[in-house]
This record gives C-alpha cells, sequence and structure tokens, in this order.
C-alpha cells in the first residue's frame, strides 16, 4: 500500500488548468488542429474532469494504464485524479475540462461509478450532446460581463455532462439486457443438451431448437 502510494505521488497531478476561469473551459479543435502538448503526453493526473466530444477522426489515450481507442463520432471523459496520457489524435471536436464543484451531484455519482473501459459512449450524427457543445462554444466566444451570463454558460456545462452520464447508464443498460438474454440463452442451451446429447450432434441442431442462429450460439457459448 506504501508504495502504491509513493508511485501514485510521482506521477505529475496537474491543478493550473482551470486557473483564471469560472470553473471550467472549452476548446474546439479541428483536424488541422496541433497536438504539442508535451506535457499530456506523459502521464499525469488532473485535479478536475475531463469530457471529450469527437466530432469525427480518431484519439488514442492510455487511461488507467488501459489502451482505449476512440472512433469516429464519440464521448469520453477521465475522473480526476486518474493517470492517463495520450498516445495521439487526429480528430476533430471539444476538448471540456470542468471543476468537480460545476457538476451536479446525481451526475457526479454516475462518472464516479464507471471504470475505465465504459468511459467511452458512442454518438449519433446531431446528438443532443454534439449540439449543446456547439451552444456552449458559441456562448464562450464572448466574455461573460454579466452573472447572469455566466450562469447560463455554468447551465450549459451541466446539461452537457447530465446528458453524457445519461448516454453512459443508457448504454450500460444496453449491455446489461444484452448480457442478460445471452445468459439465459446459455442456461437452456446447457438443459438442452443434457436431454438431446444423444441425438442432436451439431451446433445448428440446438439453434433450431433455441430459436436462433447458429452463429450467434457459438457466439453465446465462446463468452
Amino acid at each position: 500500500m506504501g508504495k502504491r502510494k509513493k508511485k501514485l505521488e510521482s506521477i505529475p497531478l496537474h491543478t493550473a488548468e482551470l486557473a483564471d476561469s469560472a470553473g471550467f473551459r472549452l476548446e474546439y479543435f479541428d483536424l488541422s488542429s496541433e497536438f504539442d502538448s508535451s506535457a499530456a503526453l506523459e502521464a499525469h493526473r488532473d485535479d478536475h474532469y475531463v469530457f471529450y466530444v469527437q466530432t469525427q477522426g480518431h484519439t488514442e489515450v492510455i487511461l488507467d494504464f488501459e489502451t482505449l481507442r476512440l472512433e469516429g463520432i464519440v464521448a469520453g471523459y477521465i475522473r480526476p485524479g486518474q493517470i492517463h496520457h495520450y498516445i495521439g489524435r487526429y480528430s476533430a471536436g471539444y476538448f471540456l475540462a470542468a471543476d468537480p464543484s460545476v457538476l451536479d451531484q446525481l451526475s457526479r455519482t454516475v462518472l464516479e461509478s464507471e471504470p475505465a473501459c465504459r468511459q467511452i459512449v458512442s454518438l449519433r450524427e446531431n446528438d443532443p450532446i454534439l449540439q449543446c457543445m456547439h451552444l456552449l462554444l458559441t456562448t464562450c466566444r464572448e466574455p461573460a460581463i454579466h452573472p447572469v451570463q455566466l450562469n447560463a454558460q455554468l447551465a450549459l456545462v451541466k446539461a452537457c455532462t447530465s446528458m453524457l452520464a445519461a448516454a453512459l447508464t443508457q448504454q450500460h443498460s444496453r449491455s446489461s439486457r444484452l448480457q442478460s438474454r445471452a445468459d439465459n440463452i446459455l442456461v437452456e442451451f446447457r438443459k438442452l443438451v443434457k436431454q438431446h446429447f444423444l441425438m442432436a450432434k451439431s451446433a445448428g441442431q440446438y439453434a433450431l431448437m433455441l430459436n436462433i442462429s447458429t452463429s450467434y450460439l457459438n457466439e453465446v457459448v465462446k463468452q
């Protein structure tokens, strides 16, 4: 435990990202934008959330020692304190750094519970998250000279991050339903094998009994 803590403390913690900000910072980047931050290419931690909404291209990042590749239209995030570094990117989209205090508690609960492999969600074209990010970018092009303007910007930050949290829960729910169906099929398959192993010798015969394709049965059994 002591060695792990010492090793963690040796990994830089970036704390200046949101200095002199209202608790968040938003950037838009396109395919021609250079990715020249040497600090981002080294393993580090942040004291804030990082949200990454990609509209095209690809990005590779190592998050908690797991390599993740973002392809196409996707959104992802990094929690405060998570060890990560970027391998490289050729992409366009939005980068949002946000202090935990500007997110609502329910969204933070969702975001804190997901493992690294589930911190990415696929988006549709014209997804509400993309529209919200674009609206936030539009409002941030002019400085907030009145508190009500800042309130509007912070409300959009909460909306964007809440929609991402909701998308993650929906994605997890769909995956759980698919896994539940696969589990049920596997249970039924094993019952049928016990009952008919003398007569039924091929996967196709069992697939017919289960009213599914042979390829799907093979996929379920291999899992």
